[in-house]
């Protein structure tokens, strides 16, 4: 369980990185100071990275042992399902659109096969709450819906706190939004 949570938190970790700045070293074993040789190692190519990216995700899936969790915060196999449909919705389109690669079908397929994991097994499903449903799920004092499926929970009481708004805003940290009035009143 633990070395599939580990893993499904390294995939998150490459899949940023490559997001970010496209080819990355992957290093796939605890380093030391005498291993000069990876820690100067040039980038490799994408198709490596994310590969390794989908086997951790796969052993995550097939390892973590929590399947439920009422308060959304804890990783799941299927918040590791989730995340490998995220993942490979985004590396299958970046293939097929970008590099015209023939493996893009396959990571295409497995977003659709890990997504439809969630929908047929999870006990996940959409708010319906008429007009106001987006905006009630972020108001609401209920118990998160079944909608969530990992929540980033803040308490005032245990000192928890994010650091959304200043991600957000921040002209040095984050992607610095300028939200309208109106947008911000929704919350």
């Amino acid at each position: 369980n633990y070395v599939g949570l580990a893993k499904f938190f390294r995939a998150c970790f490459y899949y940023n990185m490559v997001q970010e700045y496209g080819n990355v070293p992957w290093i796939s074993k605890p380093l030391d100071v005498s291993d000069t040789a990876i820690l100067y190692a040039g980038r490799d190519p994408r198709n490596v990275v994310m590969d390794s990216v989908l086997a951790d995700l796969n052993f995550a899936i097939a390892n973590i042992s929590t399947t439920s969790d009422p308060t959304r915060s804890t990783i799941t196999k299927w918040v590791a399902y989730g995340m490998k449909s995220r993942i490979c919705l985004w590396e299958g389109t970046f293939r097929k659109y970008q590099e015209a690669d023939a493996s893009s079908t396959s990571w295409l397929q497995q977003a659709a096969a890990a997504a439809k994991a969630v929908m047929d097994s999870a006990g996940f499903s959409l708010n319906t709450g008429g007009n106001m449903a987006y905006r009630n799920l972020f108001i609401s004092t209920a118990p998160l819906t079944n909608e969530v499926m990992l929540a980033d929970v803040t308490s005032t009481s245990l000192g928890i706190y994010n650091d959304d708004n200043w991600y957000l805003t921040s002209a040095t940290y984050g992607p610095r939004f300028n939200f309208i009035r109106t947008f911000i009143n929704t919350y």
